[in-house]
């Protein structure tokens, strides 16, 4: 199979001229079993990646949502019941380097730059 856009290689045998309807339709019938074969491949790779993207994804909405509700429970909670913040501060719970990871982590992601 040439390297060619596949769509090209069946336009261009569509295109030729063929002794008879019989060979026309073999050998439009094999060009299409070669390209499809061909495109197979990249199409299980996309779907390959997209399966990897999405438990990436999923990864790391889990670890926010973990880290909004620990945010929810050990900061917001005291603080709207009028409590002071004791031994826990935001500080304490992520790290600045965290959060900023996880905001270029969700920006990369969203195609975000």
């Amino acid at each position: 199979m040439h390297k060619l856009n596949p769509h090209h290689v069946r336009l261009q045998a569509r295109e030729r001229e063929y002794p008879n309807a019989t060979a026309e339709r073999d050998a439009l019938k094999e060009i299409d079993r070669e390209v499809f074969d061909r495109v197979r491949v990249f199409e299980k790779l996309a779907v390959q990646g997209a399966t990897d993207l999405k438990a990436v994804v999923q990864e790391r909405i889990n670890a926010s949502l973990t880290v909004i509700e620990q945010l929810r429970t050990e900061i917001a909670a005291p603080l709207s019941n009028g409590e002071p913040l004791t031994s826990v501060s935001a500080l304490d719970l992520v790290s600045r380097q965290q959060i900023q990871g996880k905001e270029r982590d969700v920006k990369t992601i969203i195609g975000y730059t």
